[in-house]
């Protein structure tokens, strides 16, 4: 499939242009995205049902903070964070604003009366989150990023900005994540390439224990 020429963030990989675009198709043409698909990080049918399973995860419920990205289809995994107690972190959609992060207390949102399912959204979580900068910020236990695609083996490939990639350099550089921190994402099934067609080009994904720490967990 040609690359899509409306797309923001086309022409930075003409290979990895084509399967999101795919992906984007896929998704409309079976009637399982929520919203508009194209351009972007796509929310889908099951994105909570993918959220429970990634918070059956014994790597999740060990985790005391969470960094979380800020898209539509993981707002049921910074709603189970909240609910189960944990420092929520994600980072200020498109970096729009003069910080680069929002720290999402659910002790200080319940202290508000602010209930989680607002603080679960980009503007609840802008709007009631402490701005931080990245220097303010504590190791993170668990990290969960946004994907178009995934392969089983690693490869993952987002809307094509850079943004998670940019993201894990800077934690690394300064501390905030190991080659131990579990990297996830929520997908739906129709997300998950060929190994062949997304591969791992860098150390986003470094391994740990019996699993592969970037995983996905698709709805079914």
């Amino acid at each position: 499939m040609a690359e899509r020429s409306d797309s923001r963030w086309g022409g930075r990989n003409r290979a990895k242009a084509a399967v999101r675009d795919r992906v984007w198709k896929g998704l409309v043409d079976a009637n399982v995205n929520v919203g508009p698909a194209f351009d972007r990080i796509p929310n889908f049918v099951g994105a909570d049902l993918a959220a429970k399973r990634l918070s059956d995860l014994d790597e999740w419920r060990r985790a005391r903070v969470v960094k979380c990205n800020p898209d539509p289809p993981q707002i049921p995994v910074r709603l189970r964070a909240l609910y189960d107690g944990k420092l929520l972190f994600s980072p200020v959609p498109y970096l729009a604003r003069g910080f680069p992060y929002l720290r999402i207390d659910p002790d200080k949102l319940a202290a508000k009366g602010v209930d989680f399912e607002t603080a679960a959204t980009s503007q609840g979580f802008v709007e009631h989150g402490e701005p931080v900068g990245f220097e303010e910020m504590p190791k993170l236990d668990f990290c969960v990023v946004g994907c178009v695609a995934v392969t089983r083996l690693g490869g993952r490939t987002g809307k094509g900005a850079g943004f998670a990639d940019l993201e894990q350099g800077i934690f690394r550089e300064l501390g905030l994540v190991s080659p131990s921190t579990p990297i996830a994402t929520t997908v739906h099934s129709s997300q998950i390439v060929a190994d062949s067609e997304v591969v791992m080009e860098s150390d986003f994904g470094a391994r740990i224990g019996p699993w592969r720490s970037f995983k996905e967990f698709s709805n079914r």
